[in-house]
């Protein structure tokens, strides 16, 4: 199965769903074929098979949308997928009718729904306006277990995430974590490896369903480092490495922990 197969099998579970009954849909699926839930026969043949079998249950009722469009995207590199998200949302803007919405389809691993989500609410909270606008209230993203973690995905299996889609349907927001430097401190740098891309981004960083700061920061980042030059289990000594000299390399501080609402306003805050 490539990705112009799974666009093709999601296309008929989509079109039935009640969430965008009347409407203009624009669906986007943003797939990694590198990604385990393409590249591993065994699960590949089990998505395959789920697929089928809810596209042709599918098939039998009534399209609920007035008209429809799916496109698939292939991811290339880190980065380049940001981009592309930002040159949908200045498309989607482009729009005149009331009636359009957009879906947003990941499939790939845990990478590919961070980097997704974290381009739509960089526009959403960090530039504003009437890209914002959009991104909150027109745009709905669904993320597919293709990965191996699939921590970050909207079900476990392939077939719980699809029965989302199913009778039961609803908009749900998404919790996230917004990781900043404090106001006044020297921006920090970093030894990244390809294992931990996203250190080289500037911050705010975000997280979407695991978010590791501090110490379980510096044990993710250094069993990251030691897998990637050593087999076996001997990453796990980090563990123990970690309690005893983090404090010595970083100095204890004060954190502010904010909480907002879906609008973007404080509704708290905690500092420690």
């Amino acid at each position: 199965m490539n990705t112009t197969d799974l666009s093709k099998y999601l296309a008929p579970v989509i079109k039935a769903c009640a969430l965008w009954k009347d409407k203009i849909l624009h669906v986007v699926v943003i797939a990694n074929p590198a990604a385990g839930g393409f590249t591993r026969k065994s699960i590949a043949d089990l998505h395959e098979e789920v697929l089928k079998r809810k596209s042709e249950a599918a098939a039998e009722k009534p399209q609920m949308c007035r008209d429809f469009t799916i496109k698939v995207y292939e991811t290339e590199r880190a980065g380049a997928t940001a981009v592309f998200v930002q040159s949908l949302v200045k498309e989607a803007a482009l729009s005149e009718s009331e009636d359009e919405e957009y879906l947003i389809v990941t499939a790939g691993g845990d990478g590919t729904s961070l980097e997704v989500q974290t381009a739509l609410v960089h526009i959403a909270f960090d530039l504003g306006g009437e890209y914002s606008d959009l991104v909150k209230n027109k745009i709905t993203i669904l993320r597919l277990p293709f990965g191996t973690g699939n921590d970050g995905s909207d079900g476990w299996t392939l077939d719980e995430t699809l029965s989302l889609l199913e009778e039961k349907s609803h908009f749900a927001c998404q919790r996230a974590v917004r990781v900043n430097c404090r106001h006044g401190s020297e921006l920090p740098t970093f030894e990244y490896s390809h294992n931990d891309e996203s250190l080289s981004a500037d911050p705010p960083w975000y997280a979407f369903n695991i978010a590791s700061i501090g110490i379980d920061a510096f044990i993710t980042h250094m069993t990251n480092r030691t897998k990637s030059h050593m087999p076996g289990n001997f990453y796990k000594i980090w563990i123990d490495l970690a309690c005893m000299f983090y404090g010595f390399k970083y100095k204890s501080g004060t954190a502010k922990i904010s909480a907002y609402d879906k609008d973007g306003n404080v509704i708290a805050n905690l500092e420690s």
